[in-house]
Order: structure tokens, then C-alpha cells, then sequence
């Protein structure tokens, strides 16, 4: 079972993104944490995931979201980021790897417990 943990303030985002999973790929064991509550990144850490999905925007302050301290406990970790606005996805482990539709992210989230970090190959 992979863990999925799906890091939003937009319940909207991520009711899209659950619905997604559950049709695609129902064995997903996924946890949904608002950004905005008080301990939502200790809530993260403590879930220890196997994959966080989270919106472009939680990436761009290092003080808001702790990814490398994120990387550093989790080192096998593979991020999905979303961007709202240019309807793209990547794939972060120790390099970026751009994901085109919503079956490179499932295909993702599938090799995501067997690969070594920094490593992504498709099915």
C-alpha cells in the first residue's frame, strides 16, 4: 500500500485530485492535510508518506514548506506538484521530472515505493 498524502487549501483541488485516485487507483491509502491548520506539517511528517501532492505555491517559500528537512526524513519521498494555473505536473525527488496528464502522475505514484531516490522510470 502506498501511503498519499495530498497537501491543499483548496478543497476543491483536492477533492478533483482524491476523486481522481480512488477511480484510478482505489489501493491508494490517501491522507488529506489542509496547509492552513496550526501542526499541518507535523500532521505530514508523523503520517511519514510515500507521496505528498501539493499545489506550486506550498513550494515557493522554504520557510512555509520544509522540503528539504521533508527530504531529509523521508529520503525516498517522491513530491507531485501542481500548478493551478499552467495545468502542470512534476515530479520532485533530487531532480524535477515533468509529468504531461493525469496518468504520467498515477504511473508515478505506482513506482513510487520501488524506486531508489532521484530515480523515475514508467511503466
Amino acid at each position: 500500500m502506498i501511503n498519499v498524502a495530498i497537501l491543499s487549501d483548496q478543497s476543491l483541488l483536492t477533492q478533483g485530485i482524491i476523486t481522481s485516485l480512488h477511480k484510478s487507483a482505489p489501493a491508494l491509502n490517501i491522507e488529506t492535510i489542509e496547509t492552513g491548520q496550526p501542526g499541518a506539517y507535523e500532521r505530514l511528517f508523523s503520517y511519514r508518506p510515500d507521496v505528498v501532492i501539493l499545489e506550486s505555491k506550498e513550494l515557493s517559500n522554504p520557510a512555509i514548506f520544509p522540503l528539504n528537512q521533508l527530504f531529509s526524513l523521508l529520503p525516498c519521498l517522491v513530491l507531485i506538484e501542481v500548478n493551478i494555473e499552467t495545468s502542470d505536473i512534476q515530479v520532485i525527488r533530487s531532480s524535477q521530472y515533468p509529468a504531461s496528464s493525469i496518468t504520467d502522475m498515477l504511473n508515478m505514484l505506482q513506482n513510487a515505493g520501488s524506486n531508489q531516490p532521484g530515480v523515475y522510470t514508467t511503466a
